[in-house]
């Protein structure tokens, strides 16, 4: 499969939150079954919601965090937000998913291996 990464756009937020949602679905649900329905009200009830406001706090022009998209078919598949500077010489990637389509065909490996310590720029 041939993907694009490229650099976020503003009216790519809506698409990542989808594709967010579609991701950690089963994740969140998994967590539930495993520390069953008292600690998952206890424990996870806000979970998706705190996990949507950090999308979009990432996704503000003035957060310091950066984030790419992989686009296959001009379709956004995935994507990946990071921080670089939390200590000297130090990044943090902060959120990644990708699209349940479009997983285990590479989106995310290429999204981790994104260099951007050589000065690439994402286009």
């Amino acid at each position: 499969m041939s993907f694009h990464i490229r650099a976020y756009a503003p009216d790519d937020l809506a698409t990542l939150h989808a594709i967010r949602a579609a991701a950690f679905a089963p994740v969140f649900a998994s967590f539930r079954d495993i520390v069953g329905p008292e600690i998952a009200t206890l424990g996870l009830a806000t979970a998706e919601q705190e996990q949507a406001e950090l999308l979009d706090a990432i996704a503000k022009p003035d957060s310091g965090h950066g984030i790419a998209v992989a686009e296959v078919n001009s379709a956004i598949a995935g994507f990946v937000s990071w921080k670089p500077s939390i200590a000297p010489g130090i990044g943090e990637i902060t959120l990644n998913a990708v699209h349940p389509h479009y997983c285990g065909k590479g989106v995310g490996t290429a999204l981790y291996k994104l260099d951007l310590t050589a000065g690439n720029q994402l286009g």
